[in-house]
């Protein structure tokens, strides 16, 4: 009788381990695999032309990042960056506005050929949802506490008043 438990029990512990092996088997693969939700259209904007650019996010979870050790950095993805086949040269990026008006993400490649040629233009029209300027006449040498910041700076890519 004990011998037919030890085998039942050595039977079990070796289905075990397959299914273990399976499903370790199964998560590597399926973290290899690059779906439809890791991947974005994102609209380009370019001075004369609008494009979209397919972006792949690569597999990475801030969970692989490791607990604060003191350092002042961490080895990520064993120092391999995670460059894509993203096109060379410049170009900006700019996300379309949200259901309310907000601005999303923005990104550039930048390089001299996106930096601006002539002074700046009016920004005065453009009104980012959420911002109400205020001016202080009597206390602020500039009149104004607070500047609108931009997604990407002017001076970087010369976009002017985009919203």
């Amino acid at each position: 009788m004990e011998n037919a438990s030890a085998e039942h029990a050595n039977v079990s512990d070796s289905a075990d381990k397959e299914t273990e092996e399976a499903a370790v088997t199964e998560i590597t693969a399926a973290e290899e695999i690059v779906t439809d939700a890791d991947v974005a259209d994102i609209p380009v904007t370019d001075a004369s032309v609008t494009e979209n650019i397919r972006v792949e996010t690569p597999p990475f979870k801030a969970s692989d990042i490791p607990e604060y050790s003191g350092s002042p950095y961490t080895e990520i993805n064993s120092n391999v960056p995670f460059f894509t086949d993203h096109p060379e040269g410049s170009f900006e990026v700019y996300s379309p506005l949200d259901e309310l008006g907000r601005c999303g993400v923005a990104y550039a490649n930048i390089s001299t050929e996106l930096m601006p040629t002539e002074k700046r233009g009016e920004i005065g029209s453009v009104r980012p949802s959420g911002w109400h300027t205020v001016k202080y006449n009597d206390l602020i040498k500039d009149l104004y506490l607070y500047n609108r910041c931009h997604l990407i700076g002017y001076q970087l890519t010369g976009e002017n008043a985009n919203e």
